[in-house]
C-alpha cells in the first residue's frame, strides 16, 4: 500500500535508517525495496490501510493521498506540523484535514491530566484555530492544542508539564514558572522583549526584577535538564565566604585568617608589588579586603565573586578555585594565576578568572 513497488523482508541492519513512510529510525527488521535506492518500512508502516477512521478525526474518514496533486490541501501535519517529504500523507478532503504516517502511528491523547499546568483535564482540539496559549503567551496556531471545556483554558501541547523549578547559563539563582506573573513592566532576560503579567513565565524568587518568557530557556538551549522542584536552593553553593563580624570575613580560600574590608587603601595605591591574589592585577583603586595577619589582599569585586557559576558557552555549573600555581586557560590559553574555574564534572576544565569577569551570564 504505500510503495509502488515490491517489497522484499529484511530481518536485521547494519546502521539505522529512517521509515519512508513515518520518517523514524528503523532499528529491527523492515521491509525494502529492491528497485529504489535506500527505501525502507517499518512492518507495520507497510500495512497501513488505504482509509481509515480515526479517532483524533471521527468526523469523517482519512484516505492516503499525495499532496501534490492538491494544491489546496493543507501541507502540513494537524498535530506536528511536519510536511512529509514525500507529500503523501491521511488527508480528508471534507475538513482539509491533513495527519501524517508518524501521527496516525503514535497520535497525541485526547485528554491529557496534569493538575500543574491546570486543575481540569485538558482535551485535544480537533479543530485547527488561532489563539493565545495561556502558558507561553504566544499568539496563532502550533501544534497540538488543548482545551479546558470548563474554563476555556487554550494551551500548546508541548507547553503541558513544563518544569516547575530550574537553573539557566543566564543567571545565577534558580528560577521558578508561575502561571500568573502578576507584574508588569518587566523584560525577559534572554530576549529583553516585554514578559506579560496575564500569561506564565518563570522568575528569579532573589532577583526580583528578573523574569523569562515561558519558552525562551528552551528555544535558547539554557536549560540544563534537570527539574529542581522540591530540591532547595543552598546559598552556600553561591557565596564564597562568610561574615564573621562587622566588615570581617572568612574566605573559602583562606578561611584561617579573617579579612576585613578596607574602604581606603591609600596606603598601597602606588604599590604595583601588591596584587590582588584573584585576578593577579595591582591593587590600586576601590574597596579591598586584606588579612588581618598576613599579606593576602583581594578586590572586594573578587571576594564576591560566587562559588558556582553557569556561563553562556557552557550549560554545566563551573567551581571557583584557588591555586597559585601557572596553568593555561582552555577558554582563551592565556597562561593564568590565581583563582580560576573547573567543571563540577569528571572533566576538569580551567577558565581564568579576568576572563570570567568580561563573559556575562546575564543581568
Amino acid at each position: 500500500m504505500c510503495h509502488d513497488h515490491s517489497l522484499v523482508f529484511m530481518k536485521k541492519r547494519e546502521v539505522d535508517v529512517p521509515c519512508e513512510a513515518c520518517k523514524e529510525s528503523i532499528g529491527g527488521p523492515s521491509y525494502s525495496c529492491l528497485e529504489c535506492h535506500n527505501v525502507y518500512f517499518h512492518l507495520d508502516c507497510v500495512h497501513l490501510q488505504k482509509e481509515v477512521n480515526h479517532p483524533c478525526h471521527p468526523s469523517h474518514p482519512l484516505k492516503v493521498v499525495a499532496l501534490a496533486d492538491n494544491q489546496d490541501a493543507e501541507k502540513s501535519s494537524h498535530f506536528c506540523v511536519f510536511q512529509p517529504e514525500k507529500k503523501v500523507c491521511y488527508h480528508c478532503s471534507v475538513c482539509n484535514f491533513t495527519m501524517c504516517f508518524g501521527c496516525l502511528k503514535n497520535p497525541p491523547p485526547l485528554v491529557i491530566e496534569n493538575t500543574k499546568t491546570h486543575k481540569h483535564p485538558l482535551r485535544l482540539l480537533l479543530s485547527r484555530i488561532a489563539f493565545t496559549c495561556k502558558v507561553c503567551g504566544i499568539q496563532g496556531y502550533r501544534s497540538k492544542p488543548y482545551i479546558c471545556v470548563k474554563c476555556d483554558f487554550l494551551v500548546h501541547g508541548d507547553c503541558i508539564g513544563l518544569p516547575r523549578v530550574i537553573n539557566i547559563n543566564r543567571h545565577d539563582h534558580q528560577i521558578s514558572f508561575t502561571q500568573h506573573l502578576g507584574r508588569r513592566g518587566t523584560q525577559c532576560g534572554f530576549c529583553w522583549r516585554d514578559v506579560s503579567q496575564y500569561y506564565g513565565a518563570y522568575f528569579c524568587s532573589v532577583c526580583p526584577n528578573y523574569t523569562v518568557h515561558s519558552l525562551c530557556p528552551f528555544i535558547y538551549n539554557a536549560w540544563n535538564g534537570v527539574n529542581l522542584e522540591g530540591i532547595p536552593e543552598r546559598s552556600e553553593d553561591i557565596s564564597p565566604f562568610k561574615v564573621v563580624g562587622h566588615n570581617l570575613v572568612h574566605l573559602f580560600s583562606h578561611n584561617k585568617h579573617t579579612l576585613r574590608l578596607v574602604k581606603d587603601n591609600v596606603d598601597i595605591q602606588d604599590d604595583e608589588c601588591i596584587r590582588c591574589e584573584a585576578c593577579i592585577h595591582p591593587v590600586q583603586v576601590g574597596q579591598i579586603y586584606s588579612c588581618t595577619e598576613c599579606c593576602f589582599v583581594l578586590h572586594e569585586k573578587c571576594a564576591n565573586l560566587p562559588m558556582m557559576k553557569i556561563f553562556l558557552f557552557n550549560r554545566a555549573a563551573y567551581m571557583l578555585e584557588c591555586d597559585r600555581s601557572a596553568t593555561y586557560c582552555k577558554l582563551c590559553g592565556m597562561l593564568c594565576a590565581g583563582f580560576r574555574r573547573f567543571l563540577t564534572s569528571q572533566t576538569r576544565r580551567s577558565l581564568y578568572i579576568i576572563r570570567e569577569k568580561r563573559i556575562q551570564s546575564g543581568p
